[in-house]
């Protein structure tokens, strides 16, 4: 279950790629949100995992949402500032001897 709440890989890896993304390291990113930086390495290096107020607080300083930190996910998900219109989607009927499955 690499995609599921509490994996320690997945965070530290969403992490350090939020971190790489701006040219951030541990404790510069520690001093910045106010955390302690054994913390925030330990988040890094795959040691402890995060309560869920400081994944928000993260989430938020990075301008993301808290599933990009949590979930194994390739793509980012969109914020509210960049919303996605889906007013034109339509369900697809998949059929299978001429029935809709």
């Amino acid at each position: 279950m690499s995609g599921s709440l509490g994996n320690k890989e997945v965070m530290a890896k969403n992490i350090r790629k939020q971190l790489e993304s701006r040219d951030l390291n541990v404790k510069d990113f520690a001093a910045r949100i106010d955390f302690k930086y054994s913390t925030v390495l330990d988040w890094v290096n795959a040691k402890t995992y995060p309560r869920i107020d400081k994944i928000e607080l993260m989430a938020n300083y990075f301008g993301i949402e808290k599933a990009d930190l949590i979930e194994e996910n390739n793509q980012l998900h969109t914020t509210s500032e960049e919303s996605i219109d889906l007013s034109n989607l339509r369900e697809k009927v998949v059929m299978f001897d001429g029935k809709p499955l």
